[in-house]
């Protein structure tokens, strides 16, 4: 763990893997749906964990099984045993951060394993010119990164169409978001059509490789 202060950090909430991803139930078994939240988890911690810019890192989960994984990349793992949701988790895990001391700091979905080191350095520099910064989802209105002047800033909205309850919240603050439109951060997978996408940049090692096994979901390269 870094020193707070010295640099904005992350929190990422995560489901335990046997609960994630339901909405993926048409086309792949429950055993195949954990290996994939694992692997897209691994993915983004892995970019996370190598920013030369960031303070710290807050994995927020009820399941040991997470836990464990994220101690794997150093990254400490705060506990929400009752897995209350994202936005639950979110909001744990600012409120720690606020109670720890630190300020600047940014949400990062857990089911976006095509986030490029460059985005994550894009959406950090943002974040030094504006108090709120914004990735949208691709594909359903959501938000796939938030970040934050501080933790208190405005509180996680986080579901369908959080992109736009997000924005209005930093408008009744007088506070004006600034928008990132990135390739590999705004595309998230819940459901069946999100594994149709070739990130065409060497992210995602680990999903793209369980994907490549599973033979109902391999990527259809050159889709968007």
């Amino acid at each position: 763990m870094r020193d707070v202060g010295k640099g904005p950090w992350a929190i990422v909430p995560a489901k335990g893997f046997a609960r994630a991803k339901t909405r993926l139930a048409p086309l792949l078994q429950p055993h195949e749906r954990a290996e994939l939240a694992s692997a897209m988890l691994r993915d983004v911690l892995g970019v996370l964990a190598h920013s030369p810019v960031l303070g710290g890192i807050l994995l927020v989960s009820g399941d040991a099984d997470v836990a464990r994984m994220a101690a794997d990349y150093g990254v400490a793992t705060l506990m929400e045993p009752m897995e209350a949701g994202t936005n639950a988790a979110v909001q744990r895990g600012l409120d720690h951060l606020k109670m720890v001391g630190a300020e600047r700091c940014v949400v990062v979905q857990a089911d976006i394993p095509f986030l490029a080191s460059h985005e994550l350095a894009a959406v950090l520099g943002a974040l030094g010119r504006n108090s709120l910064a914004l990735v949208p989802a691709s594909r359903d209105g959501g938000t796939n990164m938030l970040a934050l002047a501080r933790p208190d800033l405005i509180a996680p909205n986080f579901g369908h169409d959080s992109f736009a309850r997000h924005l209005r919240a930093a408008a009744a603050l007088g506070i004006t978001a600034e928008v990132l439109q990135l390739t590999g951060a705004s595309h998230d997978i819940d459901v069946p059509t999100d594994l149709s996408f070739d990130p065409q940049n060497g992210t995602g090692r680990h999903t793209q490789a369980l994907l490549q096994r599973l033979p109902h979901a391999r990527p259809l390269h050159g889709a968007n």
